[in-house]
């Protein structure tokens, strides 16, 4: 399998400035479930720190890199970036790996419907 047709798990973290962080968890609560309808998209959540503050770390699993790559030119990606990126006290990190389907099917237990908050503290 090429490693673009690969499923993949993309982590973003973020640090937003305290006044950003209200505004980024509702946010992404009304985003979550469009980018998770997104095709290819397996699942995604938001995780805060548990130390409070403004880090969030996004998760997401997709079908393919192609996959992730059609929904980074999407429309609703450059909605939901446009109005994130003014709340950063500092440069996000994102990072891609490919994953197995061992990891996938954990993944969607975890990130499936049950999860309904929008940023877990």
């Amino acid at each position: 399998m090429k490693h673009a047709d690969r499923p993949i798990l993309r982590v973003v973290r973020m640090d937003f400035r305290a006044e950003a962080c209200g505004p980024f968890d509702l946010l992404f609560e009304g985003a979550r479930s469009r980018i998770a309808a997104v095709p290819g998209c397996l699942g995604v959540t938001c995780l805060s720190d548990v130390a409070g503050g403004g880090g969030r770390t996004t998760f997401s699993v997709w079908q393919s890199e192609r996959a992730l790559e059609a929904y980074r030119e999407s429309a609703l990606f450059k909605e939901v970036w446009a109005l994130t990126k003014p709340g950063f006290q500092s440069r996000p990190v994102a990072w891609s790996m490919p994953v197995d389907a061992s990891f996938i099917a954990s993944a969607a237990a975890y990130l499936g419907a049950s999860n309904d908050s929008p940023c877990w503290p």
